[in-house]
């Protein structure tokens, strides 16, 4: 598998060398762009912001989606999910102003804010998909060991699904970095690597814009790296499982 990666990059990167376009950078360019970046040492700091931003946003997310998603396991609470759920279906034109309002003119918390809800509310669709896809038998067979019924939610909602909601967390957290320009040039003042891109997409100087771009890419990708390695810490149970079968 590593052999096929690496010819595939090989074939990518001769095709991109001979018939890329003028206009466009090749990749001697992009990261002879991003050692002059590095070496300029603004774009750590930067990094930096928009990484504290980032963890901010999605502690809140994971608190606010776990909360309406595990309460959804009581009917009283179901069409609260169902309604969160579907607000994916929304533009944030229109609702930035409302979330201003709401965080009295705050630019951070207006970030987080919009952070929190373009994620969330994909993922408390995916969780709530996941919940509702649990197996009736494992909730029969826990009754009939004598399970209370809050064991019974521990075991077979929450722990019994915790593998796949960290799969979902991974896909829908990736999201945050695709959206990170458009939320950060909300506010230039809180700085980020999201506003440096805007400022050198401007004079259309593409050389950093991609430079920034594969910055941006290999802090996603150790991201979801994080994610798969606290998978295989935290559940090797379900792959013990896996194997079995």
């Amino acid at each position: 598998m590593s052999t096929v990666v690496i010819v595939q990059l090989t074939i990518l990167f001769t095709l991109w060398f001979m018939y890329g376009s003028q206009l466009l950078p090749n990749p001697y360019d992009i990261l002879l762009s991003m050692w002059k970046l590095l070496q300029a040492g603004k774009v750590i700091g930067e990094l930096l912001t928009t990484l504290t931003l980032i963890i901010q946003s999605m502690a809140i997310t994971i608190v606010v989606s776990f909360a309406i998603s595990y309460a959804t396991i009581l009917p009283f609470f179901r069409p609260l999910g169902f309604i969160v759920s579907k607000l994916r279906f929304l533009t944030l034109v229109g609702l930035q102003f409302a979330f201003t309002i709401w965080n009295h003119g705050d630019m951070h918390n207006l970030k987080i804010s919009l952070f929190v809800f373009s994620v969330s509310v994909f993922f408390i669709d995916s969780m709530i998909t996941i919940i509702n896809s649990i197996d009736k038998e494992r909730f029969i067979h826990a009754r009939t060991i004598q399970l209370s019924e809050w064991r019974t939610a521990w075991e077979v909602i929450i722990m019994g699904t915790f593998p796949k909601v960290l799969d979902a967390m991974r896909s829908n957290f990736a999201m945050a970095w695709m959206m990170l320009t458009m939320i950060e040039v909300i506010s230039k003042s809180d700085g980020g690597i999201g506003v440096m891109m805007a400022d050198q997409n401007k004079y259309l100087w593409l050389d950093a814009v991609f430079a920034m771009q594969l910055m941006i890419l290999i802090l996603a990708m150790g991201q979801d790296a994080l994610f798969g390695l606290l998978k295989k810490r935290t559940c090797g149970w379900a792959f013990n499982n896996i194997e079995k079968r």
